[in-house]
């Protein structure tokens, strides 16, 4: 079993919050995790929404497959916000550590996942950049 700890930080855009299902898929050169939902662990959190301005969220998420060395993330939403027509998302960046294999990633990103701005993607494919 392979253990990351993921760190997702949302920028600080207007309207950049968002309370959508927010996914992740982790591809390497031997495999992929296949979409793991990012949910809170934390559960005696008093703030426990993720995805709000300027707020960097942390996730522990376990792999059973080998997917190698990490090469890409998959991160998206699935645009569903109660009371809201979309659910728009300002992703600053995403980082990724593999404390067993004393990795880590950086993945930029600055962009809008949302379908009523930027280019209209709820889902973008993310290549990692030194830090």
């Amino acid at each position: 079993m392979t253990i990351f700890h993921i760190k997702v930080t949302t920028g600080r855009k207007f309207g950049g919050a968002t309370q959508a299902n927010v996914y992740i898929t982790l591809h390497g050169d031997e495999g992929s995790t296949g979409r793991i939902q990012l949910r809170n662990m934390a559960s005696d959190s008093r703030d426990d929404q993720n995805f709000q301005l300027g707020k960097t969220d942390e996730f522990i998420i376990e792999s059973n497959d080998r997917i190698g060395k990490l090469s890409k993330i998959t991160i998206g939403h699935d645009n569903l916000e109660a009371g809201v027509e979309n659910a728009d998302w300002f992703l600053e960046k995403v980082e990724i550590a593999c404390p067993q294999e004393n990795m880590s990633w950086h993945f930029p990103c600055h962009e809008w996942l949302a379908m009523d701005k930027g280019d209209g993607k709820i889902e973008r494919g993310l290549h990692p950049r030194p830090l």
